[in-house]
């Protein structure tokens, strides 16, 4: 599966440990934890990438590497507020929307446990940046 837009997320160092034994498949993976409940559709990522002066750096292309096994992963462009640090250039663009895009998980209707997905993120850049999700379903 492809998707487009850009993404930041924090360097597996700023996360936490091991949401799933899947970590150890993905060794050179960031890990990001997120919860969502149970049926609902629910963010896990805004995906963006910008200028220090918030205008778009161009589109990544995502593709998901790895599917959930209790739902489903799917994308839509919109406008949201980026996240940098205060020592990031662009940390005065979180005080405005920039164009991206947000990726969704939902789970099947009544499945309550964890759940994983992994997603590759191409940068117009060529870096190559991929990302598990560990997914608490309540």
């Amino acid at each position: 599966t492809s998707l487009v837009g850009a993404c930041t997320v924090p360097p597996a160092s700023q996360q936490p440990a091991n949401p799933a034994a899947a970590t150890a498949q993905n060794k050179n993976a960031n890990v990001a934890i997120r919860g969502a409940i149970s049926g609902e559709k629910q963010k896990i990522q805004f995906i963006y990438f910008i200028n220090p002066d918030c205008t778009s750096a161009g589109l990544v292309k995502i593709s998901v590497t790895e599917v959930p096994a209790h739902g489903s992963v799917t994308t839509e462009p919109l406008s949201d507020f980026p996240a940098f640090e205060k020592e990031n250039v662009r940390f005065v663009c979180n005080t405005r929307r920039v164009a991206g895009l947000q990726v969704f998980y939902q789970s099947e209707p009544g499945f309550v446990g964890s759940d994983k997905l992994t997603i590759d993120v191409v940068y117009p850049n060529g870096l190559i940046q991929r990302v598990l999700y560990g997914v608490i379903v309540r």
